[in-house]
């Protein structure tokens, strides 16, 4: 592939290898990371200040946040964008500091970054189909009949798992087309889970008293 010494960014994502069709997998949302990056870059592009909420930019894009990682990280790479605050980034407007003259012009003098943009293609395209093969998975066993009739879990089960004691135990049951997200915490003892329906509402509920009951 030829990659003219002058070039867009998004013409340079639109001559790779990014189809929709191709790349896309069963249940998932967006498609693959070149897709995605062109949409990502003009909504950089149309933000004030060229700043961008991370956070925003995943729920516009219908995306998982660590998606745009993949993205982020190589534009900071090869310093077109600077982190700003934790889920925030801005693009670089300085020229001497930047080699994009404008939000989507960039100049390609090396190889660089197109292989590794290429490399981040490839192994979403590696990730694709082993999702793919996964979801596959997934489905044939939940639908099974004899599967159906098991599909649920039973207070004695949570009672008997090695740190209910010492945790705070939920369930939390969520309507079909339910967003999953696990942000980065910058506490490596915190895990954070965020849910998102876009029309029903979830349902959490708290089992500790219940458990302990049973214990007792």
């Amino acid at each position: 592939m030829h990659i003219p010494q002058e070039s867009s960014l998004f013409s340079f994502f639109s001559d790779l290898d990014t189809s929709e069709q191709k790349h896309s997998v069963i249940g998932r949302t967006g498609s693959s990371l070149g897709v995605l990056a062109k949409r990502f870059l003009r909504l950089l592009k149309d933000s004030p200040e060229y700043e961008l909420d991370l956070n925003y930019a995943a729920s516009a894009l219908e995306t998982h946040k660590r998606r745009l990682y993949d993205i982020t990280n190589v534009l900071e790479g090869v310093g077109y964008i600077k982190k700003k605050l934790k889920n925030s980034i801005q693009y670089i407007k300085d020229k001497e500091n930047n080699k994009c003259i404008s939000c989507g012009g960039i100049s390609l003098t090396t190889g660089r970054e197109t292989e590794e943009v290429k490399e981040l293609l490839r192994i979403e395209r590696e990730i694709d189909e082993q999702l793919n093969q996964v979801n596959t998975e997934l489905q044939i066993l939940a639908n099974h009949e004899e599967n159906i009739n098991r599909a649920y879990v039973t207070y004695t089960d949570l009672k008997e798992l090695d740190n209910s004691v010492e945790s705070s135990l939920f369930a939390i049951k969520t309507p079909p087309g339910t967003f999953l997200d696990f942000p980065t915490s910058n506490n490596p003892e915190e895990t954070i889970l965020t849910l998102t329906s876009p029309n029903e509402k979830i349902n959490v509920y708290y089992l500790q008293d219940t458990i302990d009951s049973i214990t007792n």
